[in-house]
């Protein structure tokens, strides 16, 4: 006798979970590519349980967002979910650290390391392999460029047009 196998249907739940997820990805993008695609510099999944404050800050849709913080709260998390997020919206962007020197430190600690442990964002992003990725100054995400510049060289400014500016520890950097 031969088997005969059909897919089950959606469960009530599971359904309404994905049309929840659908709607948070399409009114919050930064907030849907935090809690859906980014992984932790461990492989855990970002977790507001601990920090429900980040969550207006990750649906604030202002055209300009400025946070004023102690450190070690989330923001840097949040703004990578910005930069990455944009980049799916369609932006080019630059992403501004203090000196160059802070570039080639926060890269593979911030950016790479993270790619490399969130398989579904690596997907969403087009990036085959988080090693793989462009440069430490030079990434492209969906198809669209973002430099990660320091704020210490006025020539990192030059012929780079972009739709979207996210400058990390302003109060450091030489805007």
């Amino acid at each position: 006798t031969s088997s005969q196998f059909s897919k089950s249907p959606i469960s009530a739940v599971d359904s309404a979970r994905i049309e929840a997820e659908n709607i948070i990805r399409e009114r919050y993008p930064r907030l849907w590519v935090a809690r859906y695609l980014f992984r932790s510099r461990e492989g855990s999944r970002f977790d507001f349980s601990n920090r429900h404050f980040l969550v207006d800050i990750y649906k604030d849709k202002s055209q300009y967002i400025v946070i004023q913080k102690a450190s070690q709260v989330g923001i840097t998390e949040c703004m990578l979910a910005e930069m990455y997020a944009m980049a799916g919206g369609g932006c080019n962007g630059m992403y501004v650290l203090p000196t160059n020197m802070t570039v080639y430190d926060f890269t593979p600690r911030r950016i790479d390391i993270v790619l490399s442990q969130s398989p579904d964002l690596r997907s969403y992003l087009g990036v085959k392999e988080a090693k793989h990725s462009d440069t430490k100054s030079q990434k492209t995400f969906c198809g669209k460029d973002w430099s990660i510049v320091g704020s210490n060289a006025v020539t990192n400014f030059y012929e780079k047009p972009v739709d979207c500016i996210i400058i990390d520890e302003l109060d450091k950097c030489n805007v």
